[in-house]
């Protein structure tokens, strides 16, 4: 029969399959029985190691390790509610307490002035604050009546500002002419801390040799004003002294040169209005009553 089919041809016998070595064959059970234990200690290990995190997590943030007291020290003008509310703490995992956080909000707050935040496990927060220091006061002609600190800062406005006012001693000098001082927590306007930059100034300047004798009148500021033009006046006490600086170009210079004048009136002060020129630093004048003279800026005595 011809055309026989190929699945017709005999297939050769296939080999007889190798002899393992037993020895052989038990080397490679231990190997694979090694691979399979190294495998599920991996397994085990990273099981082990969610469980201890899941775990860790649940426990950090359950209610046991929550905030539950905070403490606030330090504040005066600030009243424990507000910094409570500002710091965000309530019932918070202590874990999640980001003290530089808390410290931008509480810094908000308008009295404020530095904070630090300390945890202590397993449920208090403790605040410490240092409130800023009232430095002036803003005239009421110009919007309601403010209270600021030496950065510009406003504490307080209105009825808050008045009250702080009345308890501060002695009296908070005037800042005047100048545009409403905003809300608390605000900043003043670049003129008015022209008239701040002033008025620290001489808060800052010590008083003229001579007037540390026996009977010498020691001279405060009353108030600081910014003119129309943008010039500025300080009115200075005892009395109605009226300096007069122009701008606040060469402050230094004039602040010395008013410093002179007032040393050499400390003995005998004027007993009526009186204006002292330190415009031109090198040549101050003074001009009491109807009399104008120019003095010299060397100190004596």
């Amino acid at each position: 029969m011809t055309g026989a089919s190929v699945t017709d041809r005999p297939r050769a016998p296939r080999p007889p399959p190798l002899a393992v070595d037993p020895r052989i064959a038990a080397r490679w059970v231990a190997v694979r029985r090694d691979q399979n234990r190294r495998r599920w200690k991996v397994v085990a290990a990273v099981l082990g190691a969610v469980t201890l995190g899941v775990g860790g997590w649940v426990v950090l943030h359950s209610p046991v390790l929550a905030v539950h007291h905070v403490i606030v020290r330090g504040t005066g003008h600030t009243d424990r509610g507000s910094v409570v509310a500002a710091a965000k703490l309530d019932r918070r995992p202590m874990i999640d307490v980001d003290g530089g956080l808390t410290k931008q909000r509480l810094l908000a707050l308008p009295w404020v002035g530095q904070v630090r935040v300390r945890r202590h496990l397993p449920s208090t927060v403790t605040i410490d604050i240092v409130e800023r220091v009232p430095l002036a006061q803003t005239s009421a002609t110009a919007g309601p009546p403010a209270v600021v600190d030496a950065d510009g800062r406003v504490l307080a406005v209105g009825s808050d500002a008045a009250r702080v006012v009345e308890s501060t001693t002695p009296p908070l000098p005037t800042l005047g002419g100048l545009a409403p001082a905003g809300v608390a927590g605000a900043t003043l306007s670049p003129p008015a801390q022209a008239l701040l930059l002033v008025l620290k100034a001489l808060q800052g300047s010590s008083l003229p040799p001579s007037a540390n004798r026996p009977g010498a009148v020691a001279f405060t500021v009353a108030a600081v004003t910014r003119g129309a033009d943008g010039t500025v006046t300080a009115a200075l006490q005892p009395g109605s002294i009226s300096a007069e600086f122009g701008t606040t170009d060469e402050l230094e210079a004039k602040l010395t040169a008013l410093r002179s004048v007032l040393a050499q009136l400390a003995a005998a002060p004027p007993t009526g209005p009186a204006t002292i020129d330190v415009r031109v630093a090198a040549a101050p004048v003074l001009t009491d009553g109807k009399k104008t003279s120019s003095l010299s800026t060397t100190q004596r005595g």
